[in-house]
């Protein structure tokens, strides 16, 4: 019994990461990270401040993002979900003038809790088709980071 409200309280801590997912509440999220959580994706690792820097710079160019959790699976330690997302382009990102489109992206994502934090997380953003979106083929993963 233990292990499945462990489990439902880890699926719970996710859903309210995802409900101050916006700009202005994004800063309250890193709370839930553990210090030295290491943030893993197609272009590397990053830390919690190298994350946080790279939010910012999402929140400034789309102020507008809205997620929904789209589907989320729990099992032990770790929480996998599926997340969509829309956004207009508003100011620079990656290199690329504000467009002024609107985008909808998706991206699956796991995160390891441990006392009530994340620990390592997992995510796999499809780049090259937000890329697409905004009328450009850039960035090389070197600029994601």
């Amino acid at each position: 019994m233990e292990d499945d409200q462990s489990v439902e309280e880890n699926k719970a801590l996710v859903r309210r990461i995802y409900g101050l997912c916006n700009p202005g509440e994004i800063a309250s999220t890193y709370q839930f990270y553990a210090p030295g959580c290491i943030f893993h994706s197609l272009n590397g690792d990053s830390s919690v401040e190298q994350v946080r820097e790279f939010d910012s710079k999402v929140m400034a160019a789309f102020p507008d993002i809205s997620y929904t959790l789209e589907d989320m699976i729990a099992e032990g330690d770790k929480v996998a979900w599926r997340t969509r997302f829309t956004a207009t382009h508003q100011a620079e990102f990656l290199g690329v003038a504000p467009t002024g489109k609107k985008i909808e992206m998706s991206y699956l994502a796991m995160v390891k809790i441990v006392d009530g934090k994340g620990v390592e997380y997992w995510t796999s953003v499809d780049v090259s088709r937000l890329m697409r979106q905004l009328g450009t083929s850039r960035p090389t993963g070197a600029e994601m980071k």
